[in-house]
């Protein structure tokens, strides 16, 4: 069985290969706009490098070994960095070398995975031989867990190629560019949370036989890793024109709409992350496929009525752009939380006020937010002080302090008592 899943990655990814070279070599003015063929192969390759690197990583954190496999990333993103900036005083930084340097370094960074794996005898454990047919086994337990995981995320990926494809058709690179910058920000506060939900589902995983005890645990990370989420997002949220004026120009000062409701829609997908954290660790793959894949469908028919041109769709298109794009994924993600939302409170029976702790977390932290900005910007026009790097510094400083104290003061917002507060202090402290 072990051979036959091995011969049938071999195929899926030759399969891969032959439709995108087909795809290049017949439809390349249609699909691929005419970009090289070398470079569609060399991102294709990036995009297995960065699911191998995926993969080692994840693994690590389900062995308990976070902290030396984040040690060895840390040291190949440093690598990273390193060479990039080479490459670009040297002006030979381009999409092929960037490519590759990223493949290079995770792939570099799996291997070293594999080696530390290797020492720690975490892998090449043979299973119990006293079973009849221990692979089979195994292979089972994994066709059963991941094929709802794997057939959504191939839906999901079309989903998103035509998303891309059809935004590029019908407005151009301009839009395109705005939605690209925006969804890299909504990306960023995403990976924070990934380096925060193995500790999430490591806790969850094995409870489903107590319940109570799931539902406790959940709600109480839950209520911490969503707040972090949302003091991230009004972090970016109120900050959007000081991000534009330091990483981007004037051409991207339109952009703001789109970056906005991309920001705001990450308070309903960091959501979404958790969620899924939880049907993961109840088994529950197949409510995961279910749902993505009814959000994939009204997906596609909210991206032909935001993108297309009225006289496109039986006068019912938009033309949004971009900004189409965005409300398209806010509207989705909004909906697809909600479902989730139903699903789990009737399997956990969550406490009765849940959904208001998380509503109140949301409005404490954007009204906070919201009336600092407004008092400093009083302040810096009363004192006649420019710059808005200062600025946004002063507001997120001053924002974090409020929500220190805030929190200090009342610790059951996010879940904590007072007693267990001052105890976390003492142990870090000693």
């Amino acid at each position: 069985m072990n051979r036959w899943f091995i011969l049938y990655s071999f195929l899926v990814v030759g399969f891969i290969l032959l439709i995108t070279s087909f795809s290049i070599t017949y439809m390349q003015d249609i699909i691929w706009n005419n970009i090289k063929d070398v470079t569609v192969f060399v991102v294709f390759i990036l995009v297995i490098a960065i699911e191998m690197q995926s993969i080692i990583n994840n693994y690590g954190h389900s062995k308990s070994l976070t902290i030396p496999v984040q040690k060895i990333k840390i040291c190949f993103l440093l690598l990273q960095l390193i060479v990039i900036s080479i490459l670009y005083y040297l002006s030979q930084l381009n999409i092929f070398s960037f490519s590759i340097t990223l493949i290079i370094s995770n792939v570099l960074f799996s291997l070293f995975g594999v080696i530390l794996f290797r020492r720690e005898k975490v892998i090449c454990q043979l299973p119990d031989k006293t079973k009849q047919k221990p692979y089979s086994e195994i292979s089972k337990y994994i066709y059963n867990f991941s094929h709802p995981l794997f057939t959504l995320a191939l839906f999901t990926s079309l989903g998103m190629f035509f998303d891309r494809w059809f935004l590029q058709n019908i407005v151009g690179s301009i839009d395109q560019g705005f939605f690209h910058f925006a969804n890299r920000l909504s990306i960023l506060i995403l990976v924070f949370n990934g380096a925060i939900i193995p500790i999430m589902q490591k806790e969850l995983v094995g409870l489903n036989s107590n319940i109570l005890l799931l539902q406790r645990k959940y709600e109480k990370f839950l209520l911490i890793f969503y707040f972090i989420s949302n003091f991230l997002v009004c972090c970016i949220l109120f900050n959007i024109n000081t991000i534009i004026d330091v990483f981007l120009n004037e051409q991207y000062r339109a952009s703001y709409h789109v970056i906005l409701i991309v920001v705001f829609g990450t308070i309903f997908r960091s959501l979404g992350q958790f969620q899924n954290v939880l049907l993961i660790s109840m088994n529950k793959t197949k409510i995961i496929r279910n749902i993505g894949l009814i959000m994939a469908i009204v997906g596609f028919v909210l991206t032909l009525i935001f993108l297309s041109p009225q006289e496109m769709l039986f006068n019912i298109g938009l033309n949004l752009g971009a900004i189409g794009l965005s409300l398209k994924f806010l509207l989705l993600e909004i909906l697809s939380v909600f479902i989730v939302y139903i699903y789990i409170n009737i399997n956990l029976k969550l406490s009765k006020y849940f959904i208001f702790k998380l509503i109140s977390i949301s409005l404490l932290l954007f009204v906070c937010m919201a009336t600092v900005t407004y008092a400093n910007g009083f302040i810096f026009e009363l004192l006649q002080v420019n710059g808005t790097i200062s600025y946004s510094l002063f507001n997120i400083l001053i924002f974090s302090m409020l929500i220190f104290y805030w929190v200090l003061r009342y610790p059951n917002i996010i879940g904590f008592r007072k007693e267990e507060l001052f105890e976390l202090y003492r142990t870090q402290t000693n």
